[in-house]
């Protein structure tokens, strides 16, 4: 026993794990109240009209920012030792930045019309649109802020942004959910990456060292390297909020308003628990991968090995208390979300296992690679859903996510196939 638990204190991966735990805890917690406070408010219907704007919001502040955040980690982590190369990539990087935010701004003010009767035909969200195009560019220097943080190692650091973000976020969005119902909540949500500034600021103020901005000085070399990046990361991150969209609104169709905010609810509820893993891969795995002569073999099958089993037991956990669970986020009015849970749980297993593989791709800058693979789950995830709601309802459509996933791992296995068993980890 003894040998054991020297052995975890000894793993650096377990100790940032079970640090990084605590933030997500509280992230739990946070989303709890939020969570119950929009049930309460708004109801399914209501939540599933923030499920749509949430989507929205995730597609353009990652074009805003251009899908940058994994290339300004992997190029930080590679230049920490560069201080005069780390000058020149952070003002590049930054420069992309106001360029591409202060464009994603005037899109969005000009065509905030078009946009909410297309998301949303019998709401009138104008307003919140353009509050958003005025936080674009604050948003993504939050976003490039914090990336430049994770690649130089701070991710003790981070963790406690995070904890500060989560609190924030929530006090913020139940006070606007409250006075201002929807219109609130879609404002709360556009209010995140201001939030994570702040945050930032009282956690490492200076990390402000990072805004260096300076129009003498940038490199068309990393300008081309972190276009590889663009992407890939914009292709992912429009792709699947667009399949996303695409999926609840044939749920509206099939279903009916109410069964979207039951698949809503239920992607929340993953979205919590996946964080304990996922975000070990951001702070732990890709800055790793992303150092010279890193050993991919090692650093997954590390992974494996001692976070792996802790979320599988985590997800045993949560099916087993899901009624308890769905209760505790909304209200017995969500109810029939439980049947989501089976399914859903087993396939974030393959998509946590198969997210550990992909990082690989970001590491070595392999955009062919990537976007094979994402154009792959794509397009099994929007072909099987939509098949399988018409067949069996919701719970075909938390089916279709586990076969998506599963054949993903599937895919990423014979991809790595090389790397993962024929190759012998490096000493």
């Amino acid at each position: 026993m003894n040998k054991i638990f020297n052995n975890i204190l000894n793993n650096n991966l377990i100790k940032l794990g079970l640090f990084n735990s605590v933030s997500i805890t509280i992230k739990i917690l946070a989303s709890i109240i939020s969570s119950k406070a929009l049930a309460f408010f708004l109801g399914p219907s209501g939540l599933a009209i923030v499920g749509i704007y949430k989507e929205f919001f995730n597609m353009t502040t990652n074009m805003s920012s251009l899908g940058l955040q994994r290339g300004i980690i992997r190029y930080a982590a590679e230049l920490k030792s560069k201080p005069n190369e780390l000058k020149t990539f952070i003002s590049t990087a930054n420069l992309i930045g106001i360029f591409a935010s202060i464009l994603m701004a005037f899109f969005l003010f000009l065509f905030s019309s078009f946009i909410n009767i297309n998301l949303f035909p019998n709401d009138d969200f104008n307003l919140v649109i353009k509050i958003l195009a005025f936080l674009m560019p604050i948003s993504v220097f939050s976003v490039f802020f914090l990336s430049f943080l994770n690649g130089l190692g701070y991710a003790n650091h981070i963790v406690k942004i995070n904890i500060s973000l989560y609190i924030l976020n929530m006090i913020i969005l139940v006070i606007l959910t409250y006075f201002y119902n929807t219109k609130g909540a879609l404002i709360g949500i556009s209010l995140v990456y201001v939030l994570q500034l702040i945050s930032i600021l009282m956690f490492k103020p200076n990390a402000f060292s990072y805004a260096t901005v300076n129009l003498n000085i940038f490199s068309n070399n990393y300008f081309r390297k972190l276009v590889g990046y663009t992407i890939m990361t914009i292709f992912s991150l429009m792709l699947f909020p667009f399949i996303s969209i695409l999926i609840r609104s044939e749920i509206i169709d099939l279903l009916g308003e109410d069964a979207a905010g039951f698949w809503e609810a239920m992607k929340r509820i993953s979205e919590n628990y996946l964080l304990f893993a996922s975000s070990l891969v951001i702070l732990s795995v890709l800055p790793k991968l992303s150092e010279k002569d890193s050993d991919f073999k090692s650093i997954v099958w590390r992974f494996y090995k001692s976070i792996l089993p802790l979320f599988v037991i985590g997800l045993f956990i949560i099916f087993i208390l899901k009624d308890f669970i769905i209760q505790l986020f909304y209200s017995k009015e969500f109810l029939p979300t439980t049947v989501l849970f089976k399914w859903y749980t087993i396939g974030d297993l393959f998509r946590i296992s198969g997210i550990v593989l992909a990082a690989n791709f970001y590491a070595n800058r392999d955009i062919k690679g990537y976007i094979f693979t994402d154009m792959f789950l794509a397009s099994v995830m929007y072909v099987s859903t939509i098949l399988l709601l018409r067949s069996y309802g919701l719970v075909g459509g938390a089916f279709a996510y586990f076969i998506s996933y599963f054949l993903y791992f599937i895919l990423l296995i014979i991809v790595f196939r090389k790397k993962l068993f024929l190759e012998k980890a490096q000493s």
